[in-house]
């Protein structure tokens, strides 16, 4: 490993999913309608109907139909604080799907499983795969050394039995604690 390279980060911020897991996600959704974090590079993978750029910021973009999102990471400023943009994206999936804004979606997040946004993802099915050797810029794919962390891939949607039919064979499942469900209602109630 070079030296001047730190050992947990990433040699880029662009990291496009292997076609591996996009596959899991069409087959368990039946189609996808939306990226709204996408460049065309990912999209010839993703095969999004639509999809939403850097350019777009996708996170102020309307939602709709069945999603894949793997989102950038790194922060961004709200109202005069840094925020991370894990736990905007990961915010907006789980107040939108709650509203039903949109059908279902897929949401590929680091699996910080000890910090404070993660909490609302144990209500859904998740899956933890093997670290994954994602695909970066000019087509070189990143192996599990430069890849800063373990993911996880959220599944927000009706079709449970098909999202484990799916990606059992990707990495280990976990089924939801619909308490963190609950908790997440109540919370959204109290918001409105």
């Amino acid at each position: 490993m070079n030296a001047t390279i730190p050992q947990h980060t990433s040699l880029s911020n662009e990291h496009y999913t292997p076609v591996e897991y996009i596959e899991a996600a069409r087959k368990t959704m039946g189609g996808i309608d939306l990226d709204p974090a996408s460049c065309e590079y990912a999209n010839r993978t993703v095969q999004a109907t639509h999809i939403y750029t850097q350019a777009d910021d996708g996170l102020t973009k309307p939602w709709f139909g069945r999603m894949w999102c793997n989102p950038p990471y790194g922060y961004r400023d709200v109202d005069g604080k840094r925020r991370s943009n894990k736990m905007l994206w990961t915010q907006r999936h789980i107040e939108d799907y709650a509203a039903g804004v949109f059908d279902q979606a897929h949401l590929l997040v680091t699996a910080s499983t000890g910090d404070k946004w993660f909490e609302p993802l144990w209500a859904f099915w998740l899956c933890f795969p093997r670290r994954i050797a994602f695909d970066v810029p000019l087509g070189a794919v990143s192996d599990t050394k430069t890849n800063p962390g373990s993911s996880v891939i959220a599944y927000l949607g009706p079709n449970e039995d098909a999202f484990v039919r799916n990606w059992k064979g990707l990495g280990r499942l976990v089924p939801p604690d619909y308490s963190y469900r609950e908790r997440q209602m109540l919370l959204l109630e109290g918001a409105a």
